[in-house]
């Protein structure tokens, strides 16, 4: 049963993987620490246990498990796929600014995550994204528009 290991290694061969239903296949490791991806592997790569997609674009997986409490996504990172920090310790996590999607029950049930500012890029975000960050206070969110009435900064806390 592997939704009791630590460590997942991710072999040459794995090309893809998919999503089946919003759910990905790393929903069930709850105790999953760290990703390990073959050197080879034409598709995936991880830095620091994290797993992304190998041109960097997309992050696909935070370990649920994986130690601390912040997490500053990689810089070129575009999109936060489908669940890929969720269920995590996480009470912090830095967004770069090359963040345009944010997918469906990204930082799903996130309990500890506490404030996180939306990239002024961002054109996306997924249904749910924050469903079950129960101590969520605050999300700051860019202001969209051409021009503002009320003259507020060009970032909105909600």
């Amino acid at each position: 049963n592997v939704t009791n290991e630590s460590a997942l290694k991710i072999r040459e061969a794995v090309n893809l993987i998919t999503d089946i239903a919003e759910e990905t296949p790393f929903s069930s490791l709850l105790h999953l620490q760290e990703i390990v991806v073959d050197e080879g592997n034409p598709a995936y790569t991880a830095v620091d246990g994290v797993l992304y997609t190998k041109d960097m674009k997309t992050l696909v997986c935070y370990p649920a498990s994986k130690s601390g409490t912040s997490f500053t996504v990689a810089d070129g990172v575009e999109t936060i796929g489908v669940a890929a920090i969720s269920s995590t310790a996480l009470t912090e996590i830095i967004l770069p600014d090359s963040v345009t999607t944010i997918g469906d029950e990204a930082f799903k049930n996130c309990v500890s995550l506490k404030s996180i500012t939306v990239p002024n890029g961002i054109w996306r975000i997924g249904l749910g994204a924050f469903s079950g960050c129960s101590s969520l206070q605050s999300i700051t969110l860019p202001f969209v528009g051409d021009s503002d009435p009320f003259n507020r900064p060009k970032s909105e806390k909600i």
